[in-house]
């Protein structure tokens, strides 16, 4: 989801031509407890004042700038640090555009030590100053990161750190990135926060001309770093309060932590043994060569097809990829009977000249389609056409599903050919050292499985995850590291698949509750004075008001024991989530109304005979509207709750609707009741749930069916009467009545 960000500049009064402090407008909100980032250009002051490391603060404000929350310390450049300091100038930056002065670092392994079981080397050479200085050297690992080592793993001589740097430490001119022991010596590990900092215990003499260098342990964390920069900070008189003591600066950019990120799973209906489709999405660090695997686990009960279909979520790329098989063997097709043409004829026969000719108009139309093809399957986050898609089901001694995605295997043979062909004759779609073989690159994927749900109702509560549930130690078990009951786990493999070896550090996502089906939902039609009250707007990407009904069969489990505490003492906490189709996005803080004069835009425009029932302050009120993306989960509490047999209308607003009516165009609404207590309090059970078939939605209000037509493409020209005229057909099909008098432009 994306907001409009406006930036205005705060003018210094002093400094007229300056300005000392940005504002940043939101079309969105901020939720509480929730970490942001964003990143914002400035311009250096031209000298060093300490105050610099001390005046770095946040605020933020309502519309009406009445401040909300401020930092209670200048914002530091290290998280962990225990005293906050923010970043100051230095002297001197290497450029790390220049070779020959340029800082290095090289890190063994970017696999977390979680996976890996270790510790990883991390080499930083080139440490240059330009004069001769004194430096107390400090190095700070980004936040997550922790330096963890023994004396004997603190390398500071060239002859031990030039070995764990690029290229052996030798640079183009021949000569070596260390060339002199480190003056500070060793520097002892960190004993107490903060523990991604080291320092050396004294102030020593660095000598122009020499190159310095350092290596030792640090435990890669188990996600990529969202807590500061990804970046090694080299300092060199950072405690100094004038600048011509604040030596040296350097930033080094690591790779990043090998670890899948961004998993989620996403589903058409969560309904016991209907069929489904799951959208799966995961963003990969560590591209993977063929023979190499994208793996995924979930709870048991699904089945698919055992040799399954990874679809793209955008179904154009599908049929893309039916007509570029079509031509591929069309191709195959003419060049085997050229090739028997030339054999029976000779080169310069007419049957072989005229066939060939046909050859090379199909080869750069297929050129062309291929590279049509790749692209538009990046920008839809495809995975690679050459990938099989393999399904196995829970087993006695497999206690979950898996889907195995094998890279270079696919399941059609035209799709290792046609992506043989786009590597031979349109090489510049891949990057250089992926031209040769299948690869997984590095990036966001997603992808959609047709699957049945299964067969037995099963819950989905929150649970706790311990440290044995996030490791890698087993793959025999079902996933169970995403804080609830039913997870995936997504795993990339290096090749060969085999030897089982993880490419980056598995990702875990929710899965969900399988339900029992709700009695009914709907999307709620309105009258024209009902659309103008509530402001209904069907156009593309507009912000829009929907209103929606849905009947419950029961709100608790009736195996459980009756809920002694759901009354004055504890009233009924519910959940509804409404799940739209994709390409809709709901605000982060949806707003829903409940009310008899809200919901249809006042009392006058309720409609008596259509059977709603008065949703009151008694049954419930809405007291949280959480949106994300195509979801909005809504949280009903009140001294009834919602009830069984009932038919419960809402209105809930749209930030935006999508740019054309979606291909799946169906929504879903799902409840989950209150939890069942004992006489003292305790939960007892799991929730009831259950979820409205999918009811179809709205059409966009676009045109559909545009082509324009020209009678001639041929091109005016500055001449006298050189402009060549052309009439041109435009067809289109209008989705609503235009009344006399309008037009269209």
């Amino acid at each position: 989801m994306q907001f409009q960000i406006d930036c205005e500049g705060v003018q210094s009064s002093g400094w007229p031509s300056r300005y000392y402090a940005a504002v940043l407008k939101l079309s969105g909100r901020l939720r509480s407890v929730r970490q942001y980032a964003f990143a914002i250009k400035i311009a250096n002051p031209e000298v060093f004042m300490p105050s610099h490391v001390q005046e770095w603060s946040i605020t933020t404000y309502t519309s009406q700038r009445e401040e909300i929350d401020e930092t209670y310390h200048t914002a530091p450049l290290n998280l962990r640090q225990v005293v906050p300091r923010s970043f100051g100038l230095y002297q001197y930056q290497p450029l790390q555009i220049d070779v020959l002065q340029s800082f290095f670092l090289a890190i063994s392994s970017n696999l977390p030590a979680s996976v890996t079981g270790a510790t990883a080397w991390v080499a930083i050479g080139g440490i240059h100053l330009p004069t001769d200085a004194p430096c107390q050297l400090k190095v700070i690992a980004p936040s997550l990161y922790r330096w963890e080592y023994l004396m004997r793993e603190f390398l500071y001589r060239p002859n031990e750190v030039n070995p764990l740097l690029p290229n052996g430490g030798r640079l183009p001119d021949n000569s070596q990135l260390v060339t002199a022991t480190l003056p500070a010596g060793f520097i002892p590990t960190p004993r107490v926060e903060p523990f991604n900092e080291i320092q050396a215990e004294a102030i020593t003499n660095y000598l122009a001309g020499q190159r310095y260098g350092l290596a030792a342990k640090v435990r890669v964390p188990d996600q990529p770093n969202t807590a500061s920069i990804n970046a090694f900070i080299v300092q060199c008189g950072q405690s100094e309060d004038s600048l011509v003591s604040r030596r040296l600066a350097a930033v080094l950019e690591p790779p990043h932590v090998a670890a899948l990120v961004d998993a989620h799973v996403a589903y058409r209906t969560n309904i016991v043994g209907q069929p489904s489709h799951l959208r799966l999405r995961v963003r990969t660090t560590t591209a993977v060569r063929a023979t190499g695997a994208l793996v995924v686990r979930g709870p048991a009960g699904y089945t698919a097809a055992p040799t399954c279909v990874a679809a793209s979520t955008t179904p154009s790329v599908n049929e893309e990829l039916v007509s570029a098989r079509s031509l591929l063997l069309e191709y195959e097709g003419l060049v085997n009977e050229a090739a028997q043409k030339q054999q029976g004829f000779g080169e310069e026969s007419p049957e072989f000249l005229a066939l060939n000719a046909q050859v090379t108009s199909k080869y750069d139309r297929l050129v062309a389609v291929v590279r049509e093809t790749w692209t538009r399957r990046k920008q839809a986050l495809a995975l690679p056409l050459d990938m099989g898609c393999f399904f196995q089901p829970q087993s006695e001694t497999q206690p979950f599903v898996q889907l195995t995605l094998q890279i270079g295997f696919p399941n059609v043979d035209s799709d290792a050919r046609l992506a043989e062909f786009a590597r031979r004759h349109a090489r510049d779609l891949f990057p250089s050292d992926q031209r040769g073989e299948s690869y997984l690159p590095v990036g966001l994927y997603e992808f959609e499985l047709d699957v049945h749900n299964p067969t037995a109702i099963a819950s989905n509560e929150v649970q706790e995850v311990s440290d044995a549930e996030l490791s890698e130690s087993s793959h025999a078990t079902a996933p169970r590291g995403c804080g609830a009951e039913r997870c995936w786990m997504y795993s990339t493999f290096k090749a060969p698949y085999s030897d089982r070896s993880l490419a980056d550090r598995s990702a875990f996502a929710r899965g969900t509750a399988i339900v029992e089906r709700m009695s009914e939902a709907s999307l709620v039609g309105l009258t024209a004075d009902q659309r103008n009250a509530i402001q209904r707007n069907d156009r593309p990407t507009q912000p829009n008001q929907l209103v929606f009904s849905f009947q419950l069969n029961r709100t608790v489990d009736p195996t459980l024991p009756a809920q002694t505490l759901i009354g004055e003492s504890l009233p009924a906490a519910q959940t509804i989530i409404l799940r739209g189709p994709h390409g809709f996005e709901f605000p982060a803080d949806c707003a829903v109304a409940t009310a008899r004069d809200e919901v249809f835009g006042g009392s006058a425009f309720w409609p008596d005979l259509a059977g709603f029932s008065n949703w009151t302050s008694e049954t419930g009120a809405v007291t949280m509207c959480d949106g994300v993306g195509n979801v909005a989960t809504i949280t009903v509490v009140g001294p009834m709750g919602l009830l069984p047999g009932v038919r419960y209308v809402f209105r809930v607003d749209i930030r935006m609707n999508p740019v054309a009516t979606p291909w799946r165009n169906y929504w879903s609404v799902e409840f989950y009741g209150q939890r069942s207590y004992d006489e003292v309090g305790n939960p007892i059970g799991t929730r009831h749930a259950e979820a409205s078939e999918p009811f179809p939605g709205f059409e966009i209000w676009t045109f559909s069916d545009v082509l324009v037509v020209p009678r001639t493409t041929e091109r005016s020209s500055a001449l006298a009467d050189g402009v060549v005229r052309n009439p041109i057909s435009v067809l289109f099909t209008t989705h609503s009545a235009v009344p006399s008098g309008g037009g269209a432009v």
